[in-house]
């Protein structure tokens, strides 16, 4: 059972208020692989700490096996990653993903997903930005890809840096915007505010423009309509240290089932033995029609 401090008055277990716990990484066990086979979605997971001292990128999903639930609710996903550079980066994670889940089992779902997702998102911004007190909102935050699925329909919200990809008829597309300095300066360049030169030299591509724990929420990208699976979709929720393995490497990774595909990608960023790797997180899911 795992406990958390919220803060120095009240402290939570994760699995009150029929929350399921949120798995990660404490640095003691490397890799989490798993597959759900009871549900109507199929879903491999990895988790490792890389060569960092620390885990502090999180996952969560709802009740999955509870067939009553999924079908009055749906399902819940979402990965987020702590942002290293900050104090507080695991247990700011750990907050978006527990504080995520209990919105979705505290609050009934409306006709409105889009609407209820970034009603989700707000809720978990002012938790972590209360979790972090005045003097720390802005010197800590998480990024958040998040999914809704019901009935083969699928609903994503993004804040940060962490992709959302659908593999379909063994192509592979990214869903989400990235909330960093770097699509700006690729905007910027494209309206020929900046030459080539300048955005490749420019240091700071990688630093985020939108995150949660920063007061309010710079930017909120997510779909407003419904993107329909089709049977062999696979769609991955993932935070950024899995960008050691290029996307024609996901690409290859994705045309196996999701217990086959987790697999091979832990493998492969195990073999590829980067030397700063990042903690990476990835959350494989697959419509089992």
């Amino acid at each position: 059972m795992q406990i958390f401090k919220k803060n120095k008055k009240t402290t939570f277990d994760v699995n009150d208020n029929k929350t399921q716990c949120p798995r990660y990484s404490d640095g003691i066990e490397n890799y989490m692989v798993e597959t759900f086979r009871e549900s109507s979605v199929r879903i491999g997971k990895v988790h490792a700490i890389g060569k960092r001292e620390n885990q502090q990128d999180s996952f969560a999903y709802s009740d999955v096996a509870n067939q009553e639930i999924v079908e009055e609710k749906g399902m819940l996903l979402l990965v987020a990653d702590g942002m290293g550079g900050m104090s507080n980066g695991a247990e700011v994670s750990a907050t978006v993903a527990i504080e995520s889940l209990r919105y979705f089992d505290t609050h009934e779902l409306t006709l409105d997903i889009p609407e209820y997702l970034e009603n989700m998102a707000q809720y978990v911004n002012d938790q972590v930005n209360e979790f972090l007190g005045s003097d720390g909102i802005g010197r800590s935050g998480s990024t958040l890809v998040a999914m809704h699925i019901r009935d083969h329909e699928v609903h994503w919200i993004s804040i940060g840096d962490s992709c959302i990809y659908l593999y379909r008829n063994k192509e592979l597309m990214r869903l989400n915007v990235l909330h960093n300095y770097g699509t700006q300066l690729n905007e910027m360049l494209l309206n020929g505010e900046m030459t080539l030169e300048e955005v490749m030299a420019e240091p700071n591509k990688q630093a985020l423009t939108s995150y949660i724990g920063a007061g309010s929420i710079a930017l909120i990208d997510q779909n407003y309509e419904p993107l329909i699976l089709n049977p062999g979709d696979r769609i991955m929720l993932m935070s950024d240290g899995i960008e050691t393995v290029s996307e024609e490497e996901l690409c290859g990774i994705l045309r196996y089932d999701v217990e086959e595909a987790a697999l091979k990608l832990r493998y492969l960023i195990e073999q590829k033995n980067k030397k700063n790797q990042d903690n990476f997180t990835a959350i494989i899911i697959e419509d089992n029609y």
